[in-house]
């Protein structure tokens, strides 16, 4: 931040690390740049926003789990302290108090957003009594995480247990089994944000927009749904 206003940038894309704080960027609004916040939301920030739909993605991918008959769900990964991870499961809780399920604090566990993180809590909620029979996870790379942790457990994804992620990475299309997820059009929300930046420059007088992202359902067969749809065919 600081090289891009000794350089004079006429305008910042900002993806707000952790800890990210809106008087941050002040300096920006008193050096007349134009700013706009991408894919994690800055609360208290006033600069124009570009990021998925994380609660309704969370909500959507939770109701497909129970809609396959799951009631029994864990949570896993990210930090509590995520912006992100709070929108997606709000969409989580949503989905869950919707069907009348129970969500049990136990099987909501926090972990760094990554593949060690996913592999170590998971490997909690497998040592439990009353395991969940399906895991929501915070992103593609957890739930491959989570992937590889059940596999050590002797379980096979998508037959003895439902595992989905978030973002639809490349990985996720091509791990074993592929990975039931949430696509988030990473692409399209960048040349979305390059957009409404290059309008703020023009015009900067206008008021900061807002745009919220799509986040589509992606099925595959780590959520068990075409083995399911195999034996009923069958």
């Amino acid at each position: 931040m600081r090289m891009m206003r000794e350089h004079g940038a006429g305008g910042i894309i900002l993806c707000p690390a952790l800890d990210t704080r809106p008087e941050h960027l002040d300096w920006a609004q008193a050096a007349d740049t134009a700013l706009l916040v991408a894919i994690r939301r800055l609360p208290g920030a006033q600069a124009g926003l570009v990021v998925p739909e994380n609660v309704a993605g969370g909500s959507r991918i939770t109701r497909h789990l129970i809609n396959l008959g799951h009631e029994r769900i864990a949570y896993l990964g990210g930090m509590n302290s995520m912006v992100v991870r709070q929108e997606r499961h709000r969409g989580f809780l949503t989905a869950m108090e919707a069907a009348g399920h129970a969500v049990d604090p136990g099987l909501n566990l926090e972990s760094m957003p990554t593949r060690d993180g996913g592999f170590s809590a998971m490997g909690s909620v497998l040592s439990l009594s009353d395991r969940p029979t399906a895991v929501v996870c915070y992103n593609d790379v957890v739930a491959i995480g989570a992937m590889l942790a059940a596999a050590r457990h002797g379980l096979v994804v998508g037959r003895d247990i439902a595992i989905v992620g978030f973002d639809d990475t490349s990985e996720a299309r091509h791990v074993s089994p592929a990975l039931t997820t949430i696509a988030i059009d990473a692409v399209g929300l960048g040349e979305r944000a390059a957009a409404m930046l290059l309008k703020q420059i023009a015009d900067p007088a206008a008021e900061p927009e807002t745009f919220i992202g799509s986040a589509n359902l992606v099925i595959r067969e780590s959520c068990g749904a075409y083995q399911r749809a195999l034996a009923a065919a069958g």
